[in-house]
């Protein structure tokens, strides 16, 4: 198993992922908006899993991929997923923060999937936010701690959500050190994501006192 592509697909799988409590269904959805993406998830985890009895469905605007097999739910159970109901108990692999190159890839399944990107005006001036949202206290504090080890600055607070009536956590970065580092050795694979980056019209006065080209018109690997 490539190990680089398996702490990515931990990421996906922590932000939109899950495993049935009742079978050994395995599954991950995203809006059908992010149609590259989806067929991105799918060639990532066909490649690395060897997928089994997979099938693919459309419910609203959701696409889902479901696959029945005791084998691929052992595997993310060995990691350290639960079945069932995730929200609350999910924890970084034990075996990302063994190199950093592993940390990299599952922050960014993970700001691929369940993250955010956003400009925030602040007077007449747009700062960069990428951000991650959690109810898992243990995972906000591992994101925490990743970032930190790559060098990072982050932002960490918690805060009630309203709607789910929960205690959540945001994990920020907002420096144009850290947001434009980020996007240089991490970057994302959703376009989505490019999208929200290079949404704004202050994006090109912001690549331009960060060091980067006049436009991005590829993603990392």
């Amino acid at each position: 198993m490539d190990i680089e592509k398996f702490a990515e697909i931990c990421g996906i799988h922590a932000g939109d992922g899950w495993l049935s409590s009742k079978s050994s269904e395995v599954g991950y959805a995203t809006s059908i908006y992010e149609e590259q993406y989806f067929d991105y998830v799918y060639g990532l985890y066909s490649e690395v899993l060897m997928l089994e009895r997979d099938r693919v469905t459309k419910e609203s605007n959701i696409k889902k991929l479901r696959f029945y097999s005791k084998r691929i739910q052992a595997i993310f159970i060995n990691a350290g997923f639960p079945k069932g109901p995730k929200t609350y108990n999910l924890k970084t692999p034990n075996f990302v923060f063994k190199e950093k190159n592993l940390m990299q890839k599952f922050l960014r399944g993970l700001i691929d999937t369940d993250g955010c990107v956003h400009w925030r005006r602040s007077y007449n001036n747009y700062y960069l936010y990428i951000t991650w949202s959690t109810s898992s206290e243990t995972l906000a504090q591992q994101i925490r701690e990743m970032l930190k080890i790559l060098g990072f600055k982050p932002t960490f607070y918690q805060y009630t959500n309203t709607r789910a009536n929960n205690k959540a956590w945001h994990i920020i970065l907002q420096n144009m050190s850290d947001t434009s580092r980020f996007i240089k050795e991490i970057g994302f694979m959703n376009h989505k994501r490019w999208i929200d980056f290079l949404s704004n019209p202050s994006c090109r006065k912001y690549m331009g006192r960060a060091g980067f080209e006049p436009a991005i018109s590829t993603e990392p690997s």
